[in-house]
């Protein structure tokens, strides 16, 4: 871990935080999916409502990696919980302890908001579950499920609150 430093972003990171998300994107085979834009990032992790939080990990004195969460809440505990939506290493700084540092800080930061537990889902062809299942996360027996495009609209219009 020497040598790794975290910190929260800053505006000029942003590109980096862009493209290490497009990059996961292409990944994980979902380039299709991926719409965000320069300024989504700008405007949500910056504007008046941040709809998430971002760590930047240095190594070398250069951008490494990122991490991005916010929080979520168990009806059954009755307690915060913290969802870490990405963590990403930049391909060059793998091996460099970067992934466990942003994941040690996401730690400290659950514990002093009292959260019960760290989620993330991790998508099935990404080989960084094995990197979870080393640092001591457990693969639950819940499936995330997803609800987009036509479907989402089409279950929207069964409402009749006229919101």
């Amino acid at each position: 871990m020497a040598g790794v430093v975290i910190r929260d972003i800053r505006e000029e990171d942003t590109d980096f935080v862009f493209k290490l998300i497009g990059d996961l994107a292409d990944h994980v085979g979902e380039r299709k999916m991926f719409s965000l834009t320069l300024d989504d990032v700008r405007r949500d992790a910056f504007g008046p409502q941040r709809h998430f939080e971002t760590l930047v990990a240095e190594a070398d004195g250069r951008l490494a990696g990122i991490s991005t969460w916010f929080y979520t809440y168990s009806t059954y505990v009755g307690k915060r919980c913290l969802f870490v939506n990405d963590l990403i290493v930049d391909q060059w700084a793998r091996g460099y302890d970067v992934g466990r540092c942003l994941m040690a800080r996401m730690a400290t930061i659950a514990v002093a908001n009292d959260c019960c537990r760290i989620d993330l889902h991790v998508h099935v062809e990404n080989n960084a579950r094995g990197f979870y299942k080393r640092i001591g996360m457990t693969e639950n027996q819940e499936v995330p499920c997803m609800l987009r495009g036509d479907n989402l609209a089409a279950i929207a219009r069964l409402d009749s609150s006229g919101i």
